[in-house]
C-alpha cells in the first residue's frame, strides 16, 4: 500500500484548512495528520552533534502534534511530542488546557510524548484548536502562528 502526503499551510487565525484535512482522513478512516508549528530561523534549536547526532536522542524542541483516527471501534488518538519535561498533561491542566472530559491520557512520557484517546464525537475544529493550544504550552521556542499540516493518506 502506498501513502500520499499532502502539505497544507494554515494559520492560527484560520484553522479551516487543518480542520478539513482531519475531517477528510477521519471520514476515510485511514491515515493520519501531523501538525507542525512554524518558528523563526533565529529561534531554531542548535543542530545535534557528536554522540547525540549518532544516537538520535535529541529532544523535540518544536512540538509535533498528531491526530490518528481510531480503527475497529477504537477511539481516535491525539499525540504531542515535546521537550517540556515530565507531567505534560498536568501542566496543560494547570493552564486551563487539559484533556477534556471523557478523554483518556494513555501516555505522558518526557521523550515519547503525550498520547490521549478521544471520542469519535469530537469535532475536528475543537481537536485542532486543542492541539495548537497544547503546542504553545509545551514548546521550548516561540511559535510564529503559522503551521503546516502533513496529511498522510493511504494511496
Amino acid at each position: 500500500m502506498t501513502r500520499k502526503i499532502d502539505h497544507v499551510e494554515f494559520g492560527e487565525a484560520d484553522l479551516k484548512p487543518a480542520v478539513r484535512a482531519v475531517d477528510e482522513v477521519r471520514t476515510v478512516g485511514r491515515g493520519w495528520v501531523n501538525l507542525r508549528p512554524g518558528i523563526r530561523p533565529e529561534d531554531a534549536p542548535p543542530a545535534a552533534s557528536g554522540l547525540l547526532a549518532l544516537l538520535g536522542s535529541r529532544p523535540m524542541y518544536v512540538p509535533l502534534c498528531t491526530w490518528v483516527p481510531g480503527k475497529s471501534g477504537q477511539p481516535d488518538e491525539l499525540g504531542v511530542q515535546h521537550a517540556s519535561g515530565t507531567r505534560a498533561a498536568l501542566r496543560l491542566v494547570e493552564h486551563g488546557a487539559g484533556p477534556r472530559p471523557g478523554w483518556v491520557v494513555r501516555q505522558d512520557h518526557p521523550r515519547r510524548g503525550l498520547v490521549i484517546a478521544i471520542g469519535a464525537q469530537e469535532l475536528p475544529r475543537e481537536v485542532v484548536a486543542w492541539l495548537v493550544a497544547a503546542a504553545h504550552l509545551l514548546t521550548r521556542v516561540p511559535l510564529t502562528g503559522w503551521w503546516l499540516a502533513d496529511v498522510h493518506r493511504a494511496g
